[in-house]
């Protein structure tokens, strides 16, 4: 009667609840994507001397390139710049704050307390998130794994979709998306 949830980085997870007699689906949770946009993680990096590159305060702004942690790193005579600030697996990128601790939520399903409404959950990459809401995305998907006319693969279809139209210029992120019905017992 558990869903845990742990996210580390800049992807994102929710469970949203799809009402049969609307059509609609409204999100009743959602994880936190470690950016720096969030003061919280910004002030966690910097504290632990990281640096951080921001468009917003650089005379080369570009649209849709979000703030960067920032790495030189000798031994590839390069710097190495990440969106993220938490990583799995970016172990030079630690000297620079960046850390791979998961947040852990934990959703109690019996307290949805909406047993007549369909629970499923959707993780996505940011190269989803960042272009669509999280509003949009509960709709397709709820339509695609419950209505009889629809599946769960055209509805990630129509918003992969989606993403590729909203890209401007040679920006390119990955752009994933999974999806899963939740059995309520």
């Amino acid at each position: 009667d558990l869903i845990f949830f742990a996210n580390t980085g800049d992807s994102t997870a929710f469970a949203a609840l799809y009402d049969p007699s609307t059509t609609l689906s409204n999100v009743i949770f959602e994880t936190r994507p470690h950016k720096l946009s969030d003061t919280e993680e910004r002030r966690r990096v910097k504290k632990k001397g990281g640096e951080i590159w921001d468009p917003r305060e650089s005379s080369l702004d570009r649209e849709g390139v979000s703030a960067r942690v920032v790495l030189y790193v000798e031994r590839r005579g390069e710097e190495v710049r990440i969106a993220m600030t938490r990583s799995i697996g970016d172990y030079e990128m630690r000297r620079a704050g960046v850390i791979p601790d998961p947040d852990v939520d934990i959703l109690d399903i019996r307290e949805v307390g909406q047993l007549d409404r369909h629970l499923f959950v959707v993780a996505g990459s940011d190269g989803v998130f960042d272009f669509l809401d999280k509003e949009e995305i509960a709709y397709e998907i709820g339509k695609g794994l419950f209505e009889p006319e629809d599946h769960p693969i055209l509805a990630c279809e129509r918003l992969l979709e989606k993403v590729r139209l909203k890209i401007s210029g040679n920006y390119r992120d990955d752009a994933t998306i999974a999806v899963r019905s939740v059995m309520v017992l």
